[in-house]
């Protein structure tokens, strides 16, 4: 079915799936998929929640934008830390800043070229040993995101662990590698060099979760969600952008009231 798909189609599809599956961990064994019953969507959203025949057809290893503001294609994983921080970590606006201590949650997607990037954020009453506990459950991610339907772990090497994910009510397979870096409360994802997608379409996709005392709470922890794309130039950059536009908040949406949720049930225990 998923040879049927245009390059249009794919890449609609991949964005979504790519921030729909960032971050997993897990000490369980390899077993079944959990597939769970598909729910109603609309037309559009059932077309961008599909997934892909995942992974990444290109030879060039994942990076991650090098800068804020830039991206180098020579760039490697960055291995140093300012503060404790990614180096990309995005600098907040005073609007989003506003947003963030009213409760709500800040999105931004933005494009350079054939390579796009986006960012969610928000501050959760929730410490980040619940949080974790959360990200790092790959099993019950079908429970907490709408386009997730099923997991299972087939490679596990202490911090790095290879996870495959299915995808939408057609349960397209996502194979992601996962590294968490727990001295840097930081979990970062790209897609598994050794999956399949057509040919021609991607250059990278990676990204990661990183949790930090929220700077206007200490009693709130503060969530990052980020990826960037990079998509081949026959890939029109408006379909990147389309693609960010969804599939963010169905990526981080449901962080808050979960994250929260969990940690009033850990209090009463």
């Amino acid at each position: 079915m998923a040879s049927n798909l245009s390059n249009l189609q794919i890449i609609l599809l991949f964005v979504t799936a790519l921030s729909a599956v960032e971050g997993f961990r897990s000490n369980f064994k390899p077993h079944q998929f959990p597939v769970r019953s598909s729910k109603a969507a609309n037309k559009c959203g059932d077309i961008l929640s599909m997934g892909v025949s995942l992974g990444s057809s290109s030879s060039e290893p994942f990076r991650p934008s090098q800068s804020r503001s830039t991206f180098d294609s020579n760039s490697k994983w960055i291995s140093q830390r300012a503060h404790g921080k990614p180096l990309d970590l995005p600098l907040l606006t005073l609007e989003e800043q506003k947003l963030l201590a009213n409760g709500e949650r800040v999105e931004r997607q933005t494009r350079e070229g054939k390579t796009g990037t986006g960012f969610a954020c928000v501050d959760v009453k929730a410490s980040q040993n619940t949080i974790w506990s959360v990200l790092l459950d790959f099993q019950r991610y079908p429970d907490y995101i709408d386009t997730v339907r099923g997991a299972k772990v087939f490679e596990e090497q202490s911090q790095t662990t290879k996870a495959e994910f299915l995808i939408s009510r057609f349960n397209f397979p996502v194979r992601t590698v996962l590294t968490y870096e727990e001295e840097n409360s930081l979990l970062k994802f790209c897609l598994d060099p050794e999956g399949k997608v057509p040919a021609g379409v991607f250059k990278f996709a990676t990204g990661y979760w990183f949790l930090e005392e929220s700077p206007s709470d200490p009693e709130l922890t503060r969530v990052w969600l980020k990826g960037d794309l990079k998509v081949s130039r026959t890939i029109p950059g408006c379909v990147v952008d389309y693609g960010a536009k969804r599939a963010l908040p169905r990526a981080s949406s449901w962080l808050k009231p979960t994250l929260e949720q969990e940690e009033r049930i850990r209090s009463n225990i």
